[in-house]
């Protein structure tokens, strides 16, 4: 056990890692909403639609609250989260290793 300046290494090592893990689900949540504002700019270009009238219709709130009762989205997140776990196990790793 490791203390710096007053403060236990376990305990700055546990704020710091989940400070990670929130910064994962962002990640996550954000790669979400990029595919689908892609997936919906790409069918309108197949339709024949103008790509700026959909994106100017669509906000992020708009996306999660339509994507939020798929689950189809929710498998997409979690496939997306298990793919990015190594990512954040090395932060981890660094972490640990930046704080003894």
């Amino acid at each position: 056990m490791t203390v710096r300046d007053g403060i236990d290494s376990r305990w700055l090592r546990l704020l710091c890692s989940s400070i990670g893990f929130v910064g994962l689900l962002g990640v996550v949540v954000g790669l979400v909403v990029v595919i689908s504002v892609a997936y919906r700019v790409a069918l309108a270009a197949l339709l024949g639609g103008s790509a700026a009238a959909v994106i100017a219709d669509l906000s992020v709130s708009v996306v999660l609250s339509e994507r939020s009762d798929d689950p189809l989205t929710w498998l997409a997140g979690l496939l997306l989260l298990v793919l990015l776990l190594p990512a954040f196990d090395r932060y981890r790793a660094w972490v640990g290793r930046k704080l003894g």
